[in-house]
């Protein structure tokens, strides 16, 4: 019998039913929400493209409604491998999905500030009148200032305090 220098070699841990269960529903799940959020992305393609074209009821009609229509079509190809097929093919949206959905907002809010749209039209994504986000970013700007002050003013207090100590010991002679 050969000498091997090898450790030996770890079992594997077996799955149990439940376990294995448990991750085919898990990625059925997975592939659930994947199917809904691309059909979701197609539906805000569709309210970008209506904006732009200065239709904004159909436009916050989409906005309103794809989410319903979204989870029940992912639903279906839960238990239908043709519709799956379809819908898979339709919802692949490659890499640049999550960018482009992340822009939208920043794009309608652009649109907004510069009269493209009404701010009303992107409400749904978070878009806000002009007037309303300039109110906020002053808000904002004056917490930070605010904050900043305080923190200058508590620096200050915890300064003088660290000279009265040293003054009071360089009066006792432990300087």
């Amino acid at each position: 019998m050969p000498i091997s220098s090898a450790p030996p070699k770890a079992a594997t841990p077996r799955q149990s039913s439940a376990q294995k269960a448990a991750a085919v529903q898990q990625a059925h799940a997975s592939q659930h929400q994947k199917r809904k959020e691309g059909i979701e992305g197609l539906g805000q393609a569709a309210a970008l493209i209506l904006l732009v074209r200065k239709q904004f009821a159909d436009a916050a009609a989409v906005n309103i409604h794809v989410p319903a229509i979204a989870e029940e079509m992912a639903s279906i190809a839960d238990s239908n491998d043709t519709w799956a097929k379809w819908l898979d093919y339709f919802t692949m949206a490659g890499p640049y999905a999550g960018l482009v959905k992340a822009s939208l907002p920043l794009m309608l809010q652009l649109m907004a500030n510069h009269g493209t749209i009404p701010a009303e039209a992107g409400a749904a994504l978070g878009v806000m009148s002009p007037k309303t986000l300039e109110l906020k970013g002053k808000a904002e700007q004056e917490k930070v200032e605010t904050a900043l002050l305080l923190q200058i003013q508590q620096d200050q207090r915890e300064t003088a305090a660290l000279r009265e100590q040293l003054e009071k010991a360089s009066v006792n002679g432990h300087s």
